[in-house]
């Protein structure tokens, strides 16, 4: 046996005596690469830990060659939650608790984002390990190496040798209460989570001072501690585990426990409280300190007020000596308001901050890796603080942390409102923390925070729901300087359903300079065909009206853009959306970047929406110069909404859809993704951009080239005139038509929407416009997928030509002038024979010039003239005596009809509620009743107030074309419907038909028929 082998053997042996300690496992611990199926820089990627399947906790660290790659987090697939992880030498710590097995292993994916090519070596070091008790397992083989292979390069990228495992200094103990309060559960977990993580950030694991949260005593805060605290809790009403001698340590309860209490901090001290669960903040002088108050607040049963009455001029420091108590209880809320400190005073202004915060909270800088305020319980308030000098301020925590308030404070800042030193987190809503609300539209409750690296983050699965409101980020109190972060606002690793920004007055976000994006949506867990699971995604975000690279006024400066020192195409925009984000909205911001305004990529980023953004364009109009595209779409993401922006100043085009990754080398293109309504002013480049290709892609015939949205081609704009504008286009899809502001013969740029149709059966297409002579216009195509066009080449408008010479007619075969009064039935036409009813003849009758049928709601009725003829031409006019008020009443023109109505071709008039007229061609095969086009919307007509409605209907062949207009007007030259249908080309019977729906109620609604014409084509 080698020595080594044998050494590790024999410890392991050595250990498994030891009290609390399980026997060694024999099963090796496992590392391998899952496979993402992108594996580039920037987007995430995982090795997967195989562990036996008795191990329901385990810690550990992940070793990686520095700025190789992220740790991002650790998703468990079966039961369990995990540590976000920390930053260690080395690499990154991590940790997950209440583990439960999967197919006899237990196992969890260690998700990290490379940050360069090359082959990426991750050595995954087991540091502790736990039972479902609290037990702790030994494992061997708890040093394993991985590699990858990212964006193809062979460069090794070796990851370091582990330092010393942190080894127990004495046996463990029975689990002891955390929070002495005669019970293990929540509170205690808490103190179990904190621990773990302030352990990992301190460096000190193992044999420090002061191990409050070391729950077995074995000199170590680490992951079995977690677990052991975890079993307690979920077995508290059985046999005891809690160590005796500890629970009679427990305070004595407050006299009074339901009485709401104002705890008033009157010393600058940072010191404890002597007895905390004495109802009394008092430290060892009898002064109350924040941190006494803090310690007593948590033993009282309802909502405690920490108020603040000290000597100095508001904001009065405090200088912490370390990280502030944890926030935990379930007993009531904690607030903690600063602007109860004489000399304070909220925010009323609308431009930055002029608000005074009551105290100044001073951490210990950066370098100390301490959060001040964390908090795991629910509806607490942390207001009017000035917070400063510290590595993260403020971190709801866990799903416990639900409703808090961050409102009023200045982060980030001196009392003099200049920068203080700089840290990495702001405010983080941490694993689980929900519904939190980070500012509110009061001008008092606005905060400002700068100079951290992210103003606020996201992190982790259940981090749902929380709104981020009314907030000045990475600009200084006045709003008019820079507080440069990195991030404005950032989401990793599973948070969904977050509000940022909206509509109302106050609610928009504005962020100032970052050195990366302003927002970013990144780094969910999501590879294709691995876990179909949500959980690690980051979904269904709402960000809104928010300003976006801007001073706090509304005003473009150059120094305040997002991006402005990275010019990698996936750390460069306004908003960036990928990499595991899905179905979020981007609404209604207005966006400076350097770079680009908004980024949607990745095959694992889709359904995601831009809608109603300002880019390139100040709050107040002045330009806001891009370096590269408005909005850019790549990597593979799909089914993405690109609609009604106005995007200006974009140096290289407005939308792109680009072929190149972010190294430039080639990459899968985006696919399904519908651009509408679009506006772009004040570029070079094109309007959107296809690739392969830079540039206008010319259209192949039958479009069986491939590239972003499949190259489809462009429609083209065979007439465009002062009223109409027509062309060709595929079949069923969507024209939409545009004002352009380039030559003709040129393409775009698109700066009014005008209007868009439907692509007839043949290929056709007409869309009423009102234009001026010497305008020129374009369009572009969406198919029924989604797809769409670049845009065609533009046309100038020319006069309309003078109307075509009505239709020559052909031989008549049947009218009726109406010109008689009668009931029951319509009797003779004037040519043509005896009309035919369909229903009661009592809902028949002829009065005032035109042949009328009363239909009640939910049925049918029909009148026919027996031509026995094949190709007609039929004409006349129709008119409805009421506009239903639910529902829809329907007229149909018949063609080819049968004795029984239950064949023929039907030329639908549809009114709804609105009075407007849809037409649509449909046909009755023997009952079974099927639409042959798309329905379309007549523009201006309505059908309200009885108006009549002409009508023509030819059906020739296999051809039919339909149009209807106001009676009052000419006939057009153009139809609204044409189709080619060959499923019914007898001969048969002409008339009218009509249906008023079900739901309608204020029927029977009468339908009137006049001047019918039937003549041969």
């Amino acid at each position: 046996m080698p020595l080594a082998t044998a050494l590790l053997t024999a410890f392991a042996l050595l250990v498994a005596g030891m009290p609390g300690v399980s026997a060694a496992s024999t099963a090796d611990v496992a590392v391998s690469v899952v496979r993402s199926g992108i594996n580039q820089p920037g987007h995430a990627t995982a090795v997967r830990l195989r562990l036996p399947a008795n191990v329901a906790a385990v810690d550990g660290r992940v070793l990686l060659k520095k700025g190789a790659a992220e740790v991002i987090g650790v998703a468990p697939l079966g039961r369990g939650t995990a540590f976000r992880p920390v930053t260690v030498p080395g690499g990154a710590a991590f940790g997950a608790f209440g583990l439960v097995a999967v197919d006899g292993r237990t196992v969890m994916d260690i998700v990290l984002v490379p940050a360069r090519p090359g082959r990426l070596e991750v050595r995954v070091v087991i540091d502790a390990a736990a039972d479902k008790n609290g037990q702790r397992i030994q494992l061997l083989g708890s040093d394993r190496l991985a590699s990858m292979s990212i964006a193809g390069s062979s460069e090794v990228l070796a990851a370091p040798r582990p330092s010393v495992r942190p080894t127990p200094t004495q046996p463990s103990l029975p689990t002891r209460e955390l929070f002495r309060d005669s019970r293990v559960d929540k509170r205690d977990l808490d103190i179990a989570w904190a621990g773990w993580e302030d352990a990992r950030l301190q460096g000190a694991a193992c044999g420090a001072a002061g191990r409050s949260a070391d729950a077995n005593s074995d000199g170590c805060i680490d992951i079995v501690d977690v677990q052991a605290v975890q079993a307690a809790k979920s077995h508290r009403s059985g046999a005891s585990t809690i160590d005796p001698a500890a629970a009679a340590a427990t305070p004595q309860a407050v006299a009074d426990p339901t009485t709401d209490r104002t705890l008033t901090v009157n010393s600058v001290s940072d010191t404890p409280d002597v007895a905390p669960g004495n109802g009394v903040c008092a430290d060892s002088l009898g002064l109350c300190t924040l941190r006494a108050a803090m310690m007593e607040a948590e033993w009282l049963v309802g909502d405690e007020l920490i108020a603040f009455s000290l000597p100095g001029v508001a904001p009065v420091l405090i200088q912490l000596s370390g990280a502030l108590p944890i926030v935990t209880s379930r007993n009531g809320t904690m607030t903690i308001d600063g602007y109860t400190q004489p000399g304070s005073a909220v925010n009323t202004a609308t431009v930055g901050s002029n608000a005074i915060p009551g105290v100044e909270l001073r951490g210990n800088g950066s370098g100390a890796r301490e959060i001040a305020i964390r908090i795991f319980s629910a509806r607490n308030t942390v207001r009017g603080l000035l917070m400063n000098n510290m590595w993260r301020a403020i971190s709801p925590e866990t799903t416990g942390a639900r409703g808090n308030h961050i409102i009023g404070n200045l982060i980030g800042f001196t009392r003099t409102g200049a920068l203080s030193s700089s840290g990495q987190f702001a405010v983080v809503l941490n694993t689980g923390a929900n519904g939190n609300v980070i500012g509110t539209p009061d001008l008092a409750d606005r905060n400002v925070i700068g100079n951290y690296s992210h103003a606020i983050e996201n992190y982790g699965p259940g981090v749902d729901g929380n709104i981020i409101q009314n907030n000045v980020l990475c600009l200084l109190p006045s709003g008019l300087a820079a507080a440069t972060c990195s991030n404005g606002i950032d989401h990793n690793f599973g948070p969904k359903l977050s509000l940022i920004g909206g509509t109302g007055p106050n609610e928009r976000n504005i962020i100032g300079p970052t050195t990366l994006q302003c927002i970013e949506f990144s780094h969910g867990w999501d590879p294709a065909g691995i876990d179909a699971s949500t959980k690690y995604q980051i979904n269904g975000h709402r960000v809104i009206g928010n300003w976006l690279g801007f001073r706090g006024d509304g005003r473009y400066n150059a120094a305040f853009r997002c991006g402005l020192n990275n010019s990698t195409a996936d750390n460069a925009q306004g908003i960036n959306v990928y990499d595991g984000s899905n179905d979020n909205l981007l609404e209604s911001n207005t966006i400076a970047s350097v770079y680009d305004g908004i980024q949607l990529m990745s095959s694992n980023a889709n359904r995601n929406t831009a809608r109603g953004n300002i880019i390139g364009v100040s709050p107040l109009g002045e330009p806001a110069p891009l370096s590269r595209w408005g909005i850019v779409v790549r990597l593979g993401t799909k089914s993405d909404v690109v609609d009604g922006n106005v995007i200006s100043n974009a140096a290289l085009g407005g939308v792109g859809l680009l072929d190149r990754n972010a190294a430039g080398n080639p990459a899968a293109v985006a696919y399904n993704v519908r651009i509408s309504r679009n506006i772009v002013r004040d570029t070079n480049g094109p309007a959107i951009d296809l690739y392969p290709g830079a540039g206008p892609n010319a259209n192949d015939p039958g479009d069986g080239d491939d590239g972003a949205n499949t190259l489809l081609n462009t429609p083209e704009v065979t007439s465009a005139t002062v009223a109409t504008t027509s062309g060709t286009g595929v079949p069923g899809g969507t024209i939409e038509v545009f004002r352009a502001s380039r030559a003709a013969g040129a393409f775009g740029l698109p700066t009014a929407f005008l209007g868009q149709t439907t692509v007839s059966a043949n290929g056709t297409w007409t869309l009423p416009v009102s234009l001026q002579t010497g305008d020129r216009v374009t369009a572009l195509q969406i198919s029924g997928d989604n797809n769409t066009s670049e845009l065609s080449v533009n046309v100038a408008v020319g006069d309309a030509p003078p109307p075509p010479p009505p239709p020559v007619p052909g031989e008549a075969l049947a009218s009726d002038d109406f010109e008689r009064t009668r009931g029951n039935g319509w009797g003779d036409a004037t040519q043509g024979g005896t009309w035919a009813h369909y229903g009661p003849a009592g809902d028949y009758s002829v009065a005032g010039g035109t042949g009328r049928m009363s239909v009640p709601a939910g049925n049918v009725r029909e009148s026919r003239l027996a031509v026995n003829v094949a190709d007609v031409v039929i004409t006349g006019r129709v008119s409805f005596d009421r506009v239903p008020t639910a529902g829809n009443a329907f007229a149909y023109v018949v063609a080819r009809g049968n004795s029984a109505a239950t064949s023929g071709y039907r030329a639908q008039i549809k009114v709804p509620t609105s009075g407007q007229v849809l037409l649509m061609l449909r046909k009755a095969v023997n009952g079974s009743e099927s639409g042959i086009t798309t329905e379309v919307t007549v523009p201006g007509l309505s059908a309200a107030g009885g108006n009549e409605l002409a009508f023509r209907l030819e059906v020739v062949g296999s051809d039919l074309r339909f149009r209807v207009w106001d009676a009052g007007d000419p006939e057009p030259p153009t139809w609204n419907r044409i189709a080619s249908d060959s499923s019914l080309p007898g001969a048969g019977a002409t008339g009218l038909r009509a249906y008023t729906g079900g739901s309608v109620s204020n029927g029977p609604v009468v339908v009137s028929l006049d001047g019918l014409e039937i003549r041969r084509p």
